[in-house]
């Protein structure tokens, strides 16, 4: 999660970007970031996986798939990239509803409270025909 919070500074502040280590800044609000979806999270199988990023055991572990499909990354319910990332496929899937956005974006990841993330105004900024 640190290294998401270090591509989003060098996004905002194409100036001011920052090379190389993460800062203490970035390692903080990550930290502090799975403090407040710890509750979330709490009764999901969840551990760190050896990219450091937090994955969910799911109950087809044992099936030979690919790693993140048996292993997606938890991501928060609302988050800006969370956001782009679910308007970007859904977009690729030309504007198919939310289920099937849903089942796409499940093949590697696991939104925290995903259909509820997606459905209040619905994830086109243009009306789908």
């Amino acid at each position: 999660m640190a290294w998401i919070f270090h591509f989003t500074h060098n996004a905002r502040n194409p100036n001011e970007k920052r090379a190389g280590v993460l800062t203490a800044e970035e390692i903080n609000m990550a930290e502090s970031f799975s403090g407040e979806n710890a509750n979330k999270i709490r009764h999901l199988g969840v551990y760190y996986g050896e990219d450091g990023l937090l994955r969910l055991k799911t109950k087809i572990s044992n099936r030979e798939d690919t790693e993140s499909f048996r292993f997606p990354i938890i991501l928060p319910a609302h988050h800006h990239v969370v956001e782009a990332l679910i308007l970007k496929e859904h977009n690729e899937s030309c504007h198919t509803v939310v289920q099937e956005v849903l089942s796409r974006l499940r093949e590697k990841y696991w939104i925290l409270r995903g259909r509820r993330t997606m459905k209040p105004a619905g994830p086109c900024q243009v009306p789908c025909v």
